[in-house]
């Protein structure tokens, strides 16, 4: 009985893990040229969805600038996407701009 329990739970915890990436996750990174300051979007269940919230972020950003310079934001939205345990980085399936 208690091997059931653990293999039904296992298998709701996997099921779970895999289901919660299935879709696209955003990142906004605000200095292109320092990609270890992101602001994570979330989960989409497109790529269109995930660069529209992208270029949303971008917008807003550039409008909080009041200075000369321009803003030099980038994105990236990635399918797929897990922990690798690196320091929270992610490994994605596919990322695309």
């Amino acid at each position: 009985m208690r091997c059931a329990v653990l293999v039904g739970v296992s298998s709701l915890v996997l099921l779970n893990e895999c289901q919660r990436h299935q879709g696209w996750q955003g990142w906004v990174y605000p200095d292109r040229n320092n990609l270890a300051e992101s602001l994570p979007l979330g989960e989409f269940a497109s790529l269109p969805q995930c660069r529209a919230a992208a270029r949303n972020v971008i917008t807003r950003l550039e409008k909080e600038v009041h200075d000369s310079e321009p803003v030099q934001a980038a994105y990236e939205c990635g399918f797929k996407c897990k922990p690798s345990g690196m320091g929270g980085l992610n490994v994605c399936e596919r990322t695309e701009r």
